[in-house]
């Protein structure tokens, strides 16, 4: 009942196959009208990993998106940046 009334920015990460959670609780968040709430929902992932089974490899030989989850938090707090 409090998450209508979050006005600091925020990222909710879950995974729809998330054996802890159940999909009622993403749709109380998807539902909501609240511009402060990103949500993002993988249709895969667990509860508490998002590791990618094998590093993702570019062009210069880094690992692009090893730590999925992590990436997307970076993201969004550069997304926040004036």
């Amino acid at each position: 009942p409090l998450l209508e009334h979050i006005k600091v920015p925020t990222l909710f990460v879950q995974a729809a196959d998330d054996p802890m959670l159940p999909a009622r609780q993403i749709e109380q968040v998807s539902g909501l009208d609240n511009p402060a709430i990103e949500l993002l929902v993988p249709r895969s992932g667990g509860h508490c990993a998002f590791l990618s089974r094998r590093p993702a490899v570019s062009s210069v030989g880094r690992d692009l998106d090893r730590y999925w989850a992590e990436n997307r938090v970076v993201q969004f707090l550069l997304g926040l940046a004036p």
